[in-house]
């Protein structure tokens, strides 16, 4: 029995089928991003409206840390005044307690205004990432309304191409039947996330520290890579293990996270149900810089 060579129009049939899985998964891609980045929006505006008032509350601190400032510098210039015209024990004793005083008052000044400032830097760092995030809303749609229309014209070709007679031919030698199940396209598995623990990614991110553990590291493309972030004002070493990433393990709490490397700032959310884990944080310098979160438990 001779197997007959597929038309010109299954072949393309099976094609456009190929194409129009491609463009559902490309789409529900989209659509995750932009759910993502709404949730990130929605954190960004709360943490926002935290800010500002975090920030008129500390303003307020400032100035009365000026003041104070101002009073214990007058009282400690009256108390040197008075040891240098009067010189003994009291005056000695009322000039160095002044001193204390004014000195307990600065340091406070110094940690009202580092408060001020680390929450203004907060503040322009959401809202320039804010801008970012609204630029890519705005790709996402422009890509969805490609696929969309590149979708239209592949559904609309097949119908046309029904409709052409087809000239006879001769049989053809026996060929091997041509696949009609269109081939599953899936996504690449890369690091997971807060958000997105899949076992494809999971396995991803194990298998890639395992390999780099069986190693030397060699020596690091950065020198002191230090984190620091927007709940406090600790910094954080991150250990160098080889294939330009670096590693440290942290416990996060719920809600938006800032992390700063160098000068670049990295954005992650926390969900409720995954707070106040071990999380571990990958900092990556093979192209472009990027920092990835994920829970440690992951790797068990």
């Amino acid at each position: 029995m001779r197997l007959l060579r597929p038309t010109t129009a299954l072949i393309f049939a099976l094609f456009c089928l190929v194409a129009q899985q491609a463009f559902s998964q490309s789409l529900d891609a989209l659509a995750k991003e932009r759910k993502t980045i709404n949730a990130t929006l929605a954190q960004h505006k709360e943490r926002t409206e935290y800010l500002r008032d975090r920030i008129e509350r500390a303003k307020e601190d400032v100035a009365a840390a000026d003041a104070a400032l101002v009073k214990q510098e007058a009282k400690l210039s009256e108390a040197i005044g008075k040891a240098e015209e009067n010189p003994g024990d009291s005056t000695a004793r009322a000039a160095t307690h002044a001193s204390i005083r004014y000195n307990r008052t600065e340091a406070k000044t110094e940690r009202m205004q580092e408060r001020l400032d680390s929450a203004k830097e907060e503040l322009a760092s959401i809202q320039a990432h804010e801008i970012e995030l609204n630029k890519r809303l705005a790709e996402i749609t422009i890509e969805e309304a490609r696929i969309a229309e590149s979708q239209r014209k592949s559904k609309a070709v097949p119908a046309a191409v029904a409709t052409t007679p087809a000239k006879p031919t001769a049989l053809p030698a026996p060929v091997v039947q041509a696949q009609t199940t269109a081939p599953v396209i899936t996504q690449p598995a890369t690091w997971p996330t807060p958000t997105e623990e899949s076992a494809a990614d999971a396995a991803f991110a194990k298998q890639t520290l395992s390999a780099l553990q069986a190693k030397p590291a060699g020596t690091a493309p950065l020198n002191n890579v230090k984190l620091n972030h927007n709940r406090g004002r600790a910094t954080e070493s991150l250990d160098y293990i080889g294939g330009k990433l670096f590693k440290v393990t942290l416990k996060l709490e719920a809600g938006m996270w800032g992390f700063k490397i160098y000068n670049d700032t990295f954005w992650v959310s926390v969900p409720k149900d995954k707070a106040d884990q071990d999380f571990t944080l990958i900092y990556d310098v093979n192209s472009k810089a990027a920092l990835h979160v994920f829970r440690t438990s992951l790797l068990n």
